[in-house]
């Protein structure tokens, strides 16, 4: 497929298609084709007759490891069986044998997703250097564990066979591991779409499923915690949706030591854990970004400072076009404010929240004021950007 280039056309209202691809092209269903084998077998009353004086072909090396590694169980022999008898243009029928543990049984008794892998790792085999396969929800009756599995299984089968995979998938598990620009969201209803590089959290967000957390992001406390969200809920809500934020009760200190002591757990286990200190801690204590161990929120104050200073700015006519997407608008956080005037900053926020009905809705408002500052923007999408460095995630 290397050098070629081609053109092709699909009319959504009419179903006409122009255009002709260079290549081989195949359909691969290996749900729906391995439905089909097991009702031709099921339907013959000696089915072993199929195989009678039919050479079998065992899986090499490789396609072990891979079935092995799929179904996360030691294979060590499969023989396949290619029956042309229901064929009308000799495509074979693959008959299994497998050995696992020392016992040795058919396709008949393989179960669906065990026969689903072994299919579609054998016709993948087969496929000529080049072919570009149309593949078809390959993980289905898998587990999620093995869902994963299956999508690395075809990416090295891809690779040792100069394949080209287009493959239609419902699970996370499948097309997480892809990059952003390989993967589309196609829709028929109400209107024929297709829509790229959305990512593959916003992807699995629009099937309504759910994906895997990523990481543990642990803060000074609960105040920061809200404000992390609601920032990075704005600049990159795909990331956000994939850690779990949490705090330490012990400030600080709490979140440098879990993050020192974590750091090489956090290289080999799939849930790190990351520390994100307050703004103030950025150029203080040692603790600096050059070391790549802590993030840093924006600003160069506590939390609880930061958003004073934004309300109080605010007030004094910046930002003048900001309204608060709280009861009562401008209005009312006018006079609120004035009423908590004098009060510590701590006392400050939590009597605010109590006045709004929660401190996190009253976070989560001022978040959208504070992006309006160009610095406070740039450091956010900076934290973004370093927990997308960390997580060797691409960045949106």
């Amino acid at each position: 497929m290397n050098g070629l280039d081609w053109q092709s056309s699909y009319h959504t209202s009419s179903g006409e298609f122009s255009g002709q691809c260079p290549a081989p092209v195949i359909y691969l269903d290996p749900s729906a084709q391995t439905s089909k084998i097991i009702a031709q077998v099921e339907a013959d009353e000696n089915p072993l007759d199929l195989i009678e004086g039919i050479d079998a072909a065992n899986f090499d090396n490789r396609q072990l490891e891979l079935l092995s590694y799929v179904l996360r169980r030691n294979y060590s022999q499969v023989r396949v069986h290619e029956i042309t008898a229901f064929s009308e243009d000799d495509e074979p029928m693959p008959f299994f044998e497998v050995t696992s543990l020392g016992k040795t049984y058919s396709l008949v008794g393989m179960g669906r997703g065990e026969l689903s892998a072994a299919y579609l790792l054998w016709r993948l085999t087969l496929a000529d250097p080049g072919t570009v396969v149309l593949l078809e929800e390959p993980e289905s009756h898998l587990a999620s564990y093995s869902q994963s599995a299956l999508a690395d299984a075809i990416v090295s089968l891809v690779i040792d066979r100069d394949l080209t995979i287009v493959t239609s998938s419902h699970s996370p598990g499948l097309f997480e591991r892809l990059p952003d620009t390989h993967t589309v969201l196609l829709t028929s209803s109400p209107r024929p779409e297709i829509r790229g590089n959305l990512g593959t959290t916003e992807l699995a967000r629009h099937l309504g499923l759910s994906m895997a957390t990523q990481a543990m992001v642990v803060l000074e406390d609960v105040v920061a915690g809200e404000l992390m969200i609601s920032l990075m809920s704005r600049v990159d809500r795909v990331l956000i949706s994939t850690v779990s934020v949490k705090y330490a009760k012990s400030g600080e200190s709490g979140v440098a030591r879990v993050a020192s002591e974590l750091v090489d757990v956090a290289k080999v286990e799939t849930l790190p854990v990351l520390g994100v200190l307050d703004g103030d801690q950025r150029s203080g204590k040692g603790y600096n970004s050059s070391s790549a161990i802590f993030g840093y929120l924006p600003g160069s104050v506590a939390p609880e400072v930061l958003l004073r200073e934004a309300l109080n700015g605010w007030r004094d006519g910046d930002y003048s076009d900001w309204e608060p997407s709280l009861p009562g608008g401008s209005a009312r956080m006018r006079m609120e404010l004035e009423r908590l005037d004098g009060f510590d900053h701590h006392d400050w926020l939590h009597d605010l929240g109590v006045a709004y009905g929660g401190r996190s809705k009253v976070v989560e408002c001022i978040a959208g004021l504070l992006l309006k500052n160009s610095e406070v923007l740039e450091q956010a999408k900076g934290l973004a950007g370093w927990i997308r460095g960390r997580l060797g995630i691409t960045t949106t």
